[in-house]
């Protein structure tokens, strides 16, 4: 139901993939908002993202946010050692 309507119905059960549901959500990416850094000593990935870059009342663009977090989410879960 979340990823619903996160993603709408057009994008919802593509694969959360660059080229499935997270299409046309490159540029939030791209621009630095949310950062992979090395694995720490325990193997885990690491996820930086500065939340002051995230103030403002565009809704689309408060929507694409979502979206990255949740595909960064759903990419690390994947890990077995969970994520840091």
């Amino acid at each position: 139901k979340f990823r619903l309507s996160l993603f709408g119905t057009e994008r919802a059960f593509l694969p959360m993939t660059l080229n499935g549901a997270m299409a046309n959500d490159e540029e939030i990416l791209e621009h630095g908002y949310f950062i992979s850094a090395p694995d720490d000593n325990h193997g885990r990935p690491v996820i930086f993202y500065d939340r002051t870059r995230f103030t403002t009342n565009d809704k689309e663009f408060r929507q694409k946010i979502f979206r990255c977090f949740f595909y960064f989410e759903q990419t690390r879960l994947e890990r077995q050692r969970g994520y840091v």
